[in-house]
Order: C-alpha cells, then sequence, then structure tokens
C-alpha cells in the first residue's frame, strides 16, 4: 500500500468516529486532489521526473500536515469551547 493510502485509511478510520473528523477528512482528500491536479500541470512544464516526484511529495506531506493539524485544532476548540 502507497504513503497516500496507508494515511488516507487512517483519516477514514478517524472519521469513522464523529463529525469533525469527516470534515477534516473531506478537507484532506479536496487538498490531495487539488495537489495530484496541480503536480500534472507542473509536470507539463518540467520535463524533469526529479523535481517532479519530490514536488509531489512535498505538497502532499504538507497537505497531510495541514489536514492533522486542522484536526487537532478543532478538537481542541470543542473540547475549550464546549
Amino acid at each position: 500500500m502507497s504513503g497516500v493510502g496507508k494515511s488516507r485509511s487512517v483519516l477514514e478510520h478517524i472519521a469513522d468516529r464523529d463529525a469533525t473528523s469527516k470534515v477534516i477528512l473531506w478537507c484532506y482528500v479536496i487538498a490531495e486532489n487539488i495537489i495530484l491536479q496541480g503536480s500534472k500541470l507542473y509536470h507539463w512544464f518540467c520535463t524533469t521526473g526529479i523535481v517532479y516526484h519530490s514536488f509531489i511529495l512535498y505538497y502532499w506531506n504538507s497537505a497531510l500536515h495541514l489536514a492533522f493539524y486542522l484536526f487537532f485544532v478543532i478538537k481542541f476548540l470543542n473540547l475549550h469551547c464546549s
């Protein structure tokens, strides 16, 4: 299983627990799709495969970190504001 598949399955497992997590999963899926489409455009402009793959890994990891960051921020707000 690839890194993308593993991370998505972890997020789906978390999302089964509550509605807030489902929102984070949707944010991650949207970010992942934007990044993959952007990387296809980037690849069209750049013929170097190494740059292309590093671009995908860098921005995909950024999306994953952002999704988890948002997840924990929303969880924190739910704990302290409810």
